[in-house]
This record gives C-alpha cells, sequence and structure tokens, in this order.
C-alpha cells in the first residue's frame, strides 16, 4: 500500500512547495516598494494629458518581476452629476531592479471640470508560477481639480467687441542693475529670452516658467460671469453654463498670458460675489482653480458683481459681461426689483450699473454669435 500511494505524497509534496515558493516571493517582491504619481501643472477637462507613475525598490537584493499596477480616479464634484462613474486603467511594469527606480507613463482625458481623487495604487504580482495573487495598496490618494477646457481665442477679439482703448501704452518699465523691473511670473513661451527664466520656480512645477518685466496697462480689461439660471431649460441651459464658463477661463487666459495685461474676473465662489485681480501666473492658476468649481447662484448677484468690478478698475477698464441671459432681461429684472423697492445699496449699485453701460460689452453665449472671436477647445 506505501508502494502506491508514494507518487502521490511526493506529488502533494512539490505541489504544496510551490505554493508556499508563490506566497513567498509574492509578498517578498511586493514588500517595501514606493511609488509617487507625477502631474501636469494644469489639467484640462477634454484635454489628454499625462500621469507618470515612478515604483522605486529600495532593497538590496531582492527585485519584482511582472507587477501589474491598477490606477483609478474617481470624480468628487464635477459637472457630470451624481452618477458619475470612476476611470479605471491597468499597467505593467516587467521587472524592478533592487536599488532602482522604474516609471511607466499613461495618458488620461477627463470628460468635464471639477474636482477628481485618485485612488491608492494598487500593485499586484503573479511571478513566477501564477499560482496566486499577491497585492499591495501603496498610499498615493491625492486630489485634482480639472479646469474648464480653454478654446481659441481670435488674435483681433478686441477690434470684433469693439473694446473702448484709453489713450496711449503705457508699460511700468524702469533700468536697475541693467533690466527692467520685475513684478511677476508667467508660463514661457516659444521665442521668450533664456536668461529670464525663473529656474527655481520651474524645478518646482516641471515646466518652465519666465519672469516678466512689463505689462501693458491700457489692454486690461474686467470679466464678470454670469451663470444665470433659466428655469425649464434642462441639458441645454447646462450647456449654455459650460460655454460660459469655458470663454471666461479663454478670455482671462489670452489677457494674462497672450496679451501680458491684467484681468479683474468677478463670480460667484462659495454663493457670494468675489472679484479678484489677476496679472501673473500663479493669480491665473488660482482663478482657473476657482472657475473649475464654480456654480450657478441660488440669487442673482449680479448687481453687486458689476459694482465691485467697477470699484476695482475704477471704471478706467472695459468690462466684459459673460452670461447666459440677454441684457434687456438684465434690465428687466433691474425695473422690476426697484418696483419692490429694493434697499438703497441695490438702488446704487443699478446706478453704477447703467453708467457703465458705454464701457460694458454684453456677451450672451445662448443666441450671439461667438465663432468670429472664440472656438470651442
Amino acid at each position: 500500500m506505501l508502494q502506491s500511494i508514494n507518487m502521490l505524497v511526493l506529488m502533494a509534496g512539490a505541489f504544496s512547495a510551490m505554493l508556499l515558493l508563490q506566497w513567498r516571493l509574492c509578498s517578498r517582491t511586493l514588500s517595501e516598494i514606493s511609488a509617487d504619481r507625477v502631474l501636469p501643472t494644469r489639467i484640462q477637462a477634454r484635454k489628454p494629458f499625462h500621469v507618470q507613475i515612478v515604483l522605486t525598490n529600495p532593497r538590496w537584493l531582492l527585485g519584482s518581476w511582472l507587477v501589474m499596477i491598477r490606477e483609478r480616479l474617481r470624480p468628487k464634484d464635477t459637472t457630470l452629476g451624481p452618477g458619475a462613474k470612476e476611470f479605471g486603467i491597468t499597467l505593467m511594469l516587467d521587472r524592478l531592479l533592487p536599488k532602482s527606480s522604474q516609471s511607466v507613463t499613461y495618458q488620461c482625458l477627463v470628460p468635464a471640470r471639477g474636482s477628481y481623487g485618485f485612488a491608492d495604487l494598487e500593485i499586484s504580482t503573479r511571478f513566477p508560477m501564477s499560482l496566486m495573487r499577491g497585492f499591495r495598496f501603496l498610499p498615493t490618494a491625492e486630489s485634482i481639480l480639472v479646469h474648464p477646457t480653454q478654446g481659441t481665442v481670435a488674435q483681433n477679439w478686441r477690434d470684433v467687441l469693439k473694446l473702448p482703448v484709453q489713450g496711449r501704452l503705457r508699460r511700468r518699465t524702469s533700468r536697475a542693475g541693467g533690466d527692467d523691473e520685475f513684478f511677476g511670473l508667467r508660463d514661457y513661451r516659444a521665442g521668450d529670452p533664456v536668461r529670464h527664466i525663473h529656474w527655481r520656480t520651474s524645478a518646482k512645477r516641471g515646466e518652465l516658467v519666465i519672469r516678466q518685466f512689463e505689462r501693458e496697462e491700457n489692454r486690461a480689461i474686467g470679466v464678470v460671469l454670469d451663470l444665470y439660471r433659466q428655469v425649464g431649460k434642462g441639458p441645454t441651459e447646462q450647456a449654455w453654463l459650460e460655454l460660459a464658463i469655458e470663454l471666461t477661463a479663454s478670455l482671462i487666459a489670452k489677457v494674462v498670458t497672450g496679451d501680458r495685461s491684467v484681468a479683474t474676473l468677478a463670480m460667484v465662489s462659495d454663493q457670494r460675489p468675489s472679484v479678484a485681480r489677476i496679472q501673473t501666473a500663479n493669480q491665473l492658476n488660482a482663478a482657473l482653480d476657482r472657475l473649475a468649481l464654480v456654480r450657478s447662484p441660488t440669487r442673482d448677484p449680479l448687481l453687486s458683481m458689476l459694482h465691485q468690478t467697477l470699484r476695482y478698475t475704477g471704471g478706467r477698464d472695459p468690462i466684459i459681461v459673460v452670461s447666459t441671459r440677454t441684457k434687456s432681461e438684465f434690465l428687466n429684472s433691474l425695473s422690476a426689483s426697484r418696483l419692490e423697492q429694493q434697499t438703497t445699496q441695490a438702488d446704487d449699485a443699478s446706478a453704477i450699473a447703467f453708467a457703465a453701460e458705454g464701457r460694458m460689452v454684453w456677451l450672451d453665449v445662448a443666441r450671439d454669435s461667438l465663432e468670429h472671436i472664440f472656438v470651442q477647445g
């Protein structure tokens, strides 16, 4: 009887040894591995961007082979609605030698602006015999803001909108130590002098940033974003809101980075009117962060935003109102408000709005033709 079952005992022992070896290698080859995720500075909706995953093996002798990397991106607060789905991708790294780092890159595209979160990376392996799968979760969770998609603004957009020009071109420059006066940073563009690159900031961001020494003050504008909701429009209304946000983001980016000038942005942040002066790349990035999460207000704050914008600009800069309604609808609402005997402050704000009407350009994204000045990205 012993002779007849001897082979079965040997086979059971060999199989148990392979399982033990598989378990030991799976657990040991994934231990002590660390990961880092490298993301671009700015991410726009509907535009692809690259994500780099860097795995590091600090061990002296034992490497890792056939490592699978599971990446997941979860919507938090987006315009996709509560039914937004999780995005995922699986990558493979063929080997990770001892005392070395290996990277793998993939391309990602997010359909809508808003807040998203990367989950912890899951790494796994079935090396060497695929009898079982070992896995680990690496603490790499982080949140990102996806900016509105920036379209193409025409070069002659100021002439098309007939923006008033005030006085002559004024530039703030001075010679100090053989160079102009420094007042801000912006993204590097082809043709900029290399000697003006700010290397320390460029190293932190991972992209070239250049020092800016001049500002064209007479090209400054004010942009007011009016996200007025019209009852009963449904999906069409949401498309108008997104178009207004994208147009606003494109205009301020064009003024700050393209024209090297100053933009004053008025919008609703946390259900309150907010006005910001934008003239550097950092300020532009902060404004785009707010536009990534902006929502339609429960009340109509346009009067207050116009009032604050005029105070910021001193009445000198032209104001562009990007709205989802016509100017006549807004003026009719002002007349109705006066009939309801609003406060003196509201009357003052409406008077200022009427006084600034000559320097105000109204863009109704729902009805006006925008192809002469703007093409969606």
